[in-house]
């Protein structure tokens, strides 16, 4: 009876560290990602500036795709995207299945390219965890910058726009067409099990040289705009 008690102990301390354990392999396997890119990127000629929106096309993420299969993951690394209001830097996966997004953000297929004309969709989950993944991506607002760097360029994008959306009523991602657009998206609200909203937040591309510093908001006045319910 004894060992039984004993053995049962065991069963739900594993079973209760088992979620812990997990993450924590994600985010090493997160890390070990970016470890790679930076060892890749200082090894390689410096990033041309991204055309300017309107000017001539940029080559877009899809180049040589069939050599950047990281050793971390099975997934094709395209790049890294920062937002320095959130403190986020995180890997860029060709992609938005559940392997990929247990580790980075997901470029959708539905979207453009990085650097194309058009609208680049990246997901993310909602991770539960302060910092992790897109968990604070509600703090993010009109004014603030983002970054994309590729193997081709570095990318910079403006915010203009944040709203929640009801899942059944469609995201609305449609872009005009001669500009380049980032929209990011992840679920809403947080801690809901299977929440029936999506965080959009949309960004359009700006004119920059790699190392020029981000765009950042002092101050986001305006909250994301709530879906009807």
């Amino acid at each position: 009876m004894k060992r039984l008690a004993i053995l049962l102990i065991v069963a739900g301390v594993l079973i209760a560290g088992y979620p812990l354990a997990e993450r924590a392999y994600d985010d090493y396997r997160q890390q070990r990602l970016l470890a790679e890119w930076t060892e890749t990127q200082a090894a390689a000629p410096v990033l041309p500036e991204a055309s300017a929106p309107g000017g001539d096309e940029a080559e877009g993420s899809r180049g040589n795709e069939k050599n950047r299969t990281s050793p971390a993951v099975e997934a094709i690394v395209l790049g890294v995207l920062e937002i320095p209001a959130i403190n986020l830097r995180m890997p860029l996966l060709d992609g938005a299945g559940e392997a990929n997004l247990r580790v980075g953000a997901g470029l959708m297929d539905e979207g453009a390219r990085i650097g194309e004309e058009g609208n680049a969709i990246v997901t993310a989950h909602r991770a539960h965890t302060y910092d992790r993944l897109f968990n604070r991506l509600d703090e993010v607002g009109p004014g603030d910058g983002l970054l994309i760097s590729t193997r081709e360029a570095v990318y910079r994008y403006t915010v203009f726009n944040t709203k929640i959306v009801d899942v059944a009523d469609g995201l609305g991602l449609d872009a005009p067409g001669g500009e380049k657009f980032l929209t990011l998206v992840t679920c809403h609200p947080l801690y809901r099990v299977n929440p029936p909203y999506r965080l959009i937040v949309q960004a359009r591309e700006i004119d920059g040289k790699a190392g020029d510093p981000v765009p950042h908001s002092d101050k986001n006045d305006s909250a994301p705009q709530e879906a009807k319910q």
